[in-house]
């Protein structure tokens, strides 16, 4: 991460934590909280594949938590409560990638780390 450019330093931190065994609970407070969200196939279809968490944002770029896998490329609609404005949102997302967690609590459990890059659907 020394090295990275201005642009590429985000996703290097973001790689960096990822690989830390305790990212999770690491302090940010006041930066981010966990969210929860419904991840559902594009519309017209809109069929739910379950729940996941949204435990990292950075613009268009979301880290999720799924006890399910997401494959590469898969195009999504993400559901989030926005409790500042009361209200469901709808977020058009690709996946960009997907792996098993690696902290030891993940050990033996359904745990997958996804990357997707999302876009807000005013339509939704």
């Amino acid at each position: 991460m020394e090295n990275a450019t201005p642009k590429e330093a985000p996703a290097a931190l973001t790689e960096a934590l990822l690989k830390h065994p305790d990212w999770k609970t690491l302090g940010r407070p006041g930066l981010f909280q966990a969210r929860p969200i419904i991840i559902r196939t594009f519309w017209p279809e809109a069929r739910v594949l379950g729940h996941g968490t949204l435990v990292g944002q950075d613009g268009p770029r979301w880290v999720v938590l799924t006890d399910f896998p997401l494959d590469p490329g898969l195009g999504l609609t993400v559901g989030q409560v926005l409790e500042e404005l009361g209200s469901l949102a709808h977020f058009a997302c690709v996946v960009q990638s997907c792996q098993p967690g690696q902290r030891p609590e993940d050990a033996g459990k359904s745990v997958f780390v996804s990357r997707l890059d999302c876009r807000r659907n005013l339509s939704g």
